[in-house]
């Protein structure tokens, strides 16, 4: 088989590949490969396979992004069994916060301005949050989201509600768990 008729059926493979649906990622995998196997057969050098490689942007996905809208986000914080449930989707809306990220946020990162009784809270997302959680802050970039007044009323139902649950809380160790993901707590 000369290279050009090699080169024209792996590359008819791979159009019918992207056709049927496959992500590019995996078609460019599978070209990889291919020639991986053609190499090892004989086609080196100058027989090497040119094949036409699927162009991935820095930032690819098959499905598009989606991000709920607001009347969404209400049958959440409705549909949510406690307030801390509530409070942990209003905080991830409204900070627009990775789910990494927003459990990494300690009580003590917002107590000041909660407890001052602005509506409007500072969020700093530094990369000691690390520490917390090993996926937050990613790629170490820090920077300051805020969160609107149904947020921080969120937080405080939920500081109410853990102290009628267990009594006295201390504020800085408060955590919003979401079955097993806790949101704020500790530091």
């Amino acid at each position: 088989m000369s290279r050009h008729e090699a080169e024209d059926i792996v590359q008819s493979y791979l159009d019918e590949m992207v056709k049927h649906g496959r992500s590019k990622r995996w078609v460019n995998v599978s070209m990889h490969q291919l020639v991986s196997f053609f190499r090892a057969n004989g086609f080196k050098k100058q027989k090497e396979l040119e094949l036409e490689r699927q162009y991935l942007p820095v930032r690819y996905r098959k499905r598009p992004e989606y991000i709920p809208l607001p009347s969404e986000i209400n049958k959440m914080v409705i549909a949510g069994r406690n307030p801390s449930e509530k409070a942990i989707v209003l905080f991830v809306y409204e900070g627009g916060l990775r789910n990494s990220t927003a459990r990494a946020v300690r009580y003590a990162d917002v107590k000041g301005e909660i407890e001052a009784g602005l509506e409007v809270v500072h969020v700093p997302v530094r990369s000691s949050m690390k520490e917390v959680d090993p996926d937050a802050a990613k790629g170490r970039v820090e920077y300051d989201p805020f969160v609107g007044r149904e947020a921080v009323r969120g937080v405080k139902e939920h500081i109410s509600y853990m102290e009628g649950r267990i009594g006295s809380v201390d504020r800085n160790y408060c955590k919003i768990r979401i079955t097993v993901a806790p949101l704020l707590g500790s530091r």
